[in-house]
């Protein structure tokens, strides 16, 4: 069936034109749009988060410092302990105890001090940390009894040592003397745990 109306060539002709300026029209409001913009950035690349350690070692490889028997009055002896930093961020170092099992440590005059040097070899100077400047077990201060007692955690721990460096030491001397003349015989102070605790500071 044949139109009706035929398009005269000089309209099909406009509408042509009508189409091709909206196809041009439609691609300028994109070129415009994409265009009208101008863009940047900068980022922060490679983040990354890894926390620090704080480890403390001894020389005593495995075994206790004092194993002492058949000890009379007057008795005495020293021996040093080197304990190393091998932490990475700066902490606090403070010794402490658990109570003797037994009742000889009423009667051990007990000494602790802090070198300044890094070896038991040459300790340096050394600092007091607990006890007296006497031998004599005074029964109030300055026993194995009296530092297990006031020394149980870190927080009541004795002495203050700040490393912040890894491999950093610190000698340790303990000197005990054995008083209490006959009320000592035929006891014992057995089971002591010396513990050095670092926290961050």
């Amino acid at each position: 069936m044949q139109d009706a109306h035929p398009r005269s060539g000089r309209s099909a002709k406009v509408v042509a034109a009508a189409v091709v300026v909206g196809l041009i029209g439609s691609g300028a409001l994109v070129w415009q749009a994409s265009s009208a913009a101008f863009t940047a950035s900068t980022d922060n690349a490679n983040n990354s988060w890894t926390s620090g350690s704080v480890t403390l070692t001894d020389n005593d490889f495995g075994g206790a410092n004092f194993n002492e028997t058949n000890l009379k009055p007057g008795d005495t002896g020293t021996k040093c302990i080197l304990v190393t930093y091998n932490g990475s961020v700066a902490s606090s170092v403070t010794l402490y105890s658990n109570t003797p099992t037994g009742t000889l440590g009423q009667y051990l005059d007990l000494d602790v001090s802090v070198g300044s040097g890094s070896t038991c070899a040459s300790p340096g100077t050394q600092t007091q940390i607990f006890g007296d400047v006497n031998t004599v077990p005074d029964n109030s201060s300055d026993t194995l009894d009296n530092f297990a007692a006031a020394h149980t955690d870190w927080g009541t721990g004795a002495g203050t040592w700040t490393p912040s460096t890894a491999g950093t030491a610190k000698p340790y001397t303990f000197t005990y003397t054995l008083g209490g003349g006959d009320a000592a015989q035929g006891l014992s102070a057995t089971g002591v745990q010396f513990t050095w605790e670092a926290q961050s500071s």
